[in-house]
C-alpha cells in the first residue's frame, strides 16, 4: 500500500447565511456574532484551504475597522475563537458565541505585520528589515515594529494595551499591543525577543535569518493549539485510512495556508476583477502562471464590464 508522504489538512468551516451582526453589549465593547439565540442560522460550508487558496494574505488584507471585519466574516465566517458575550435584546439574556472586535483587530494586523516581514525576507529587503530587527547588548535579537516609542509607551498598560487575560486571541502567547490614537485606524505594536541565552543566535545584522525565525514562531504560536493529529478516510488512496492535521477553527486554517506558502515557496496573485480583489494561488499545481482572475464569475464579471465599457465609448 503507497502511504503519502506527510500528513495533509483537514478543514471545513462553515458561514451563515444571513450573515453577521455587531452587538454592542456594554459601552465600548462590541461582539461579532451570527444572529440572535432565538434565530438559529441556516450555514454554507466550504474548505478554506481548498476553496480559498490565498485567503491567508485577503486576510491580512482586510480592513480593520467594523466594516472590514462584518465584510470578511460575511464572507468567510467567524476565526472560531473560544469566546462568548451574552446577547442583549433577549429577555431571558441568553449567552451566544461571538467574539470580541479587539480580538479580530489583533488578528488581522498580526497576520499582516508578519506576512509583510515574510515579504521582505523574501525579496531580502534588509533595508525595511533593518527598521524593526535590533539585537540588545547580549546579542540576542528582537523585532520592535515602534522602536521610537518610550520605554514607557512600549510596556504601558493603561489603554496603549489590551490585557491578554480577558480576550480570547492567543490568551497565553505574545505581547503584542494595540495603539488607539483618535480617530486613526487602530495599530499594532510588537515588541518580542526572537532569540533567547543558550538557543540559536543569529550574527549581528543578520535581519533575513531574525525575521523568518519570527515567522516560523508566530505561526508555530498560532498552530499549536488548534491543530490536532487524526486519522481520515481517504477516498483518493484506496479508500484507506490517512494521517491528517486536522484544523479546528477557521483562524488555525489561515495561519496553515500561511506556512504552507512559507515552506513551499508558492506565488500568489490578487484578482483582477476590481469588485473582488481577492488573493488566490498561481503556483504550477493550482493554476496557470497568466492567470488572472480567481474565478470564473470573476473572469465573467470583467468581461461584461469591459462589453459594457466599450458600448460606452461607442
Amino acid at each position: 500500500m503507497m502511504a503519502k508522504p506527510s500528513p495533509s489538512f483537514v478543514s471545513q468551516w462553515r458561514v451563515p447565511e444571513r450573515g453577521h451582526t455587531w452587538v454592542e453589549n456594554a459601552p465600548g465593547e462590541w461582539w461579532l456574532t451570527d444572529g440572535l439565540p432565538h434565530h438559529p442560522p441556516q450555514y454554507r460550508a466550504y474548505a478554506p484551504l481548498v476553496d480559498c487558496t490565498g485567503l491567508f494574505l485577503t486576510f491580512a488584507g482586510t480592513a480593520p475597522t467594523p466594516e472590514g471585519i462584518l465584510t470578511f466574516a460575511n464572507d468567510y465566517g467567524l476565526l472560531g475563537l473560544r469566546s462568548r458575550g451574552v446577547i442583549q435584546g433577549t429577555a431571558e439574556g441568553i449567552e451566544h458565541w461571538g467574539e470580541a472586535r479587539e480580538d479580530w483587530l489583533k488578528a488581522i494586523l498580526t497576520m499582516r505585520h508578519t506576512v509583510t516581514l515574510w515579504d521582505w525576507a523574501q525579496k531580502r529587503d534588509r533595508e525595511s528589515l533593518s527598521r524593526q530587527v535590533y539585537w540588545d547588548e547580549r546579542s540576542l535579537a528582537w523585532i520592535d515594529q515602534h522602536p521610537a516609542f518610550s520605554e514607557q509607551e512600549k510596556q504601558s498598560d493603561g489603554a496603549y494595551a489590551i490585557d491578554h487575560t480577558e480576550h480570547a486571541y492567543l490568551p497565553a502567547g505574545f505581547l503584542h499591543h494595540m495603539h488607539y490614537e483618535g480617530t486613526e485606524l487602530p495599530q499594532l505594536h510588537v515588541r518580542e525577543r526572537v532569540t533567547h541565552p543558550g538557543a540559536l543566535l543569529f550574527p549581528v545584522g543578520d535581519v533575513v535569518s531574525v525575521a523568518l525565525a519570527y515567522v516560523q514562531y508566530v505561526i508555530t504560536a498560532h498552530l499549536w493549539e488548534s491543530s490536532k493529529l487524526c486519522m481520515a478516510w481517504d477516498m483518493a488512496i484506496a479508500s484507506y485510512p490517512s494521517l491528517c492535521v486536522r484544523l479546528e477553527t477557521l483562524l488555525s486554517a489561515l495561519w496553515a495556508q500561511f506556512a504552507l506558502a512559507v515552506t513551499g515557496e508558492k506565488a500568489y496573485r490578487q484578482c483582477h476583477d476590481e469588485a473582488c480583489r481577492k488573493w488566490f494561488e498561481v503556483s504550477p499545481a493550482t493554476a496557470r502562471a497568466d492567470k488572472k482572475y480567481c474565478s470564473h464569475t470573476c473572469h465573467t464579471r470583467a468581461y461584461r464590464e469591459r462589453q459594457a465599457q466599450a458600448v460606452q465609448r461607442g
